[in-house]
């Protein structure tokens, strides 16, 4: 099938918005995850880390740390990645909102690509750290290995 000169422009702006709103649909979803499952998940875990350091506090008084270094370690690097994860998250949304201000449509569809979908795979990193870190028992998603055994 051969198209015309509209036709062609056309479907490349379809194109164009079937991008954007992919890229749109997929960096709402991934900030509310976060946000919304992710670092309170996070949080809870840490809670569980701090109590955990309180009781060995308890038990061994001055000497607890000897035996919490761990826990300790695992509490900063949670934070680090809860930091990033509400850093990045609030810099996507501004770059979102510029994006869409944004009239032309390959304009609109470039400042995705290049301002927004860099967004996803940080937050991607922070998130798959978390995974890594917290309790298999609490976490509110699948977790990869899970999901490559399911039958």
């Amino acid at each position: 099938e051969i198209f015309n000169a509209n036709e062609l422009e056309g479907r490349y702006e379809v194109d164009l918005q079937s991008y954007i709103s992919e890229i749109q649909i997929e960096s709402r979803t991934l900030g509310d995850m976060a946000l919304n499952h992710i670092i309170p998940t996070a949080i809870q875990f840490q809670n569980t880390l701090l109590e955990n350091i309180k009781a060995f506090k308890e038990l061994y008084g001055a000497q607890y740390k000897k035996y919490t270094i761990e826990q300790s370690e695992i509490l900063e690097r949670i934070s680090g990645h809860i930091s990033e994860i509400k850093k990045e998250t609030a810099a996507m949304i501004v770059a979102r909102k510029e994006a869409n201000a944004i009239e032309n449509i390959g304009q609109k569809a470039l400042a995705y690509a290049k301002k927004i979908n860099p967004f996803l795979s940080a937050l991607r990193h922070h998130c798959d750290q978390l995974e890594l870190a917290v309790d298999d028992g609490i976490w509110p998603l699948a977790k990869y290995r899970e999901l490559l055994f399911i039958r």
